[in-house]
């Protein structure tokens, strides 16, 4: 897998795409510099603007105080520039690098084959189905219980009139 390894300090232009094609497929960011001169700031993303103007955090993850991004579907869905840039967010305020420009490239090789980047969205869509299946069973059950607490409400009631026609 290509990959490429930066400075938080010193980030530069992205190619990425098919390996087959020069594409980057995992960017790694050493942000030790800003994680000892920012400490307060504790989460950081990849913010990508894709070439079709979508804004969406990468699926990287921090490890040791590198960024590692692994390039995806989501990635490298559209032919063209966007930008990149990383974004640190702590309790007491916010940094973030300048932006970048990527180059999305698709296969100029027609009729080879070609190793996809990987679809993040299959498990996210997957835990997305799951907790709408769960949210309709909890309102189903939400509505049961306020048809029951209503006809509680009027058998009380019906039990308040009973009551006070036999005290009379």
């Amino acid at each position: 897998m290509k990959s490429v390894r930066l400075n938080i300090n010193d980030l530069r232009n992205l190619i990425i795409g098919r390996e087959e094609d020069g594409g980057v497929r995992m960017v790694e960011i050493d942000c030790s510099e800003w994680r000892r001169q920012y400490p307060q700031l504790t989460n950081y993303r990849i913010e990508v603007t894709s070439p079709d103007g979508i804004v969406y955090f990468a699926d990287a993850t921090m490890k040791d105080d590198v960024l590692y991004w692994p390039i995806t579907q989501s990635d490298t869905a559209t032919k063209g520039k966007g930008l990149y840039q990383v974004v640190a967010t702590g309790d007491d305020g916010v940094q973030q690098s300048s932006d970048h420009p990527t180059l999305t490239i698709l296969s100029t090789m027609p009729g080879t084959a070609q190793e996809e980047p990987p679809d993040p969205s299959v498990p996210w869509t997957q835990q997305v189905m799951n907790a709408a299946r769960d949210a309709a069973v909890h309102a189903a059950a939400a509505s049961e219980s306020a048809d029951q607490a209503a006809q509680a409400e009027t058998d009380a009631q019906a039990a308040a009139a009973s009551a006070e026609e036999a005290a009379q």
